[in-house]
């Protein structure tokens, strides 16, 4: 498959294109569990691009997870966690078109404040089945924190959070969701929950039940990092969230990879198509922002239009808080 691919290349405008591919294989006979497959995916293919894209690895348990010292941050999860080890920022998602009057939507960003790398810290705690306990601290703190500060929403129309595989196959996610809303004064139509592509698909229909639910209070859906998984529009069709954020891994080259260009048009035409709006990550420029809302996408995030910040700070920011003239 990977040398069938480099052989076949992409050809498009009278011009060729080279294609590689990256391959993580798992040994699925005793695995149970289908997000730890999932994990050990990721972990495998994570592993051929850092060793030189173009390649196929086997993932060995014993031996990757030494390597990429998983188990050692492992042990370290709990003590992260009860001691706030952890910050969060926010980045905006704002319009594409720059002259829309609507106002931005903001994605809760979660950081290390120690040595460590994010993914390793994540990838560790997937693994060990601690990502649990990480979203429900991240779940408790903003929630606690937009109770504090209710003028936000005079110039932010939502909150986006992100939930791991692993919360998703918790039976008592809903429960939980549920205690937070009852618990502070947010109201759900000012949330919105963003799933990946794999942990959405590796338990679709349980997925697609806590979609509903939340969704009947008000709460709205993303779906994140499209593109890069299964892109699946069955999949899409079945699970009814209201956005679909189009992997910026496509969006940061469409001026200069024709592929890429028609990767993100035709993931935007069939969103609508379904009744999703879309939103691009990894906008760095103005250029990309102008052919993005040219092409009818909805929403635009990245560097290009706003730097994260810390949540602190920006909701003490009091040109944040003012009314809108």
């Amino acid at each position: 498959m990977r040398r069938a691919v480099e052989e076949e290349g992409f050809a498009w405008d009278g011009s060729r294109h080279g294609l590689t591919l990256s391959i993580g294989v798992v040994e699925a006979a005793d695995q149970h569990d289908v997000s730890n497959l999932f994990c050990d995916l990721q972990a495998a293919c994570n592993i051929a691009k850092e060793a030189g894209r173009n390649r196929v690895h086997c993932f060995d348990r014993a031996a990757d997870d030494d390597r990429i010292g998983l188990q050692a941050i492992a042990a370290r999860i709990d003590d992260i966690v009860e001691r706030e080890n952890l910050s969060l920022r926010v980045q905006q998602i704002a319009p594409a078109a720059p002259d829309s009057s609507e106002l931005p939507h903001y994605e809760l960003l979660l950081v290390m404040q120690n040595e460590l790398l994010l993914q390793d810290f994540i990838a560790a705690a997937e693994r060990y089945h601690r990502m649990t306990k990480v979203d429900r601290w991240v779940l408790t703190r903003i929630f606690s924190e937009l109770e504090r500060h209710p003028q936000l929403w005079t110039r932010c129309s939502s909150i986006s959070i992100n939930l791991s595989g692993s919360s998703l196959n918790d039976d008592r996610l809903l429960g939980f969701i549920e205690s937070l809303f009852e618990r502070y004064a947010v109201d759900p139509r000012n949330i919105c929950f963003e799933l990946t592509e794999t942990a959405a698909v590796a338990n679709l229909a349980k997925t697609a039940d806590l979609v509903r639910h939340l969704q009947r209070a008000g709460c709205t859906f993303a779906i994140d990092d499209f593109g890069v998984g299964f892109s699946s529009f069955d999949y899409l069709k079945r699970l009814p969230v209201d956005y679909v954020k189009i992997d910026g891994s496509f969006v940061k080259e469409i001026e200069r990879s024709p592929s890429d260009l028609a990767m993100v048009r035709s993931i935007n035409e069939v969103a609508h198509a379904l009744g999703r709006r879309t939103i691009a990550e990894y906008v760095e420029t103005p250029s990309i922002r102008a052919l993005l809302a040219e092409m009818g996408v909805d929403y635009v995030q990245g560097f290009g239009v706003q730097k994260p910040r810390g949540l602190g700070d920006w909701l003490s920011d009091e040109a944040l808080l003012l009314c809108p003239s």
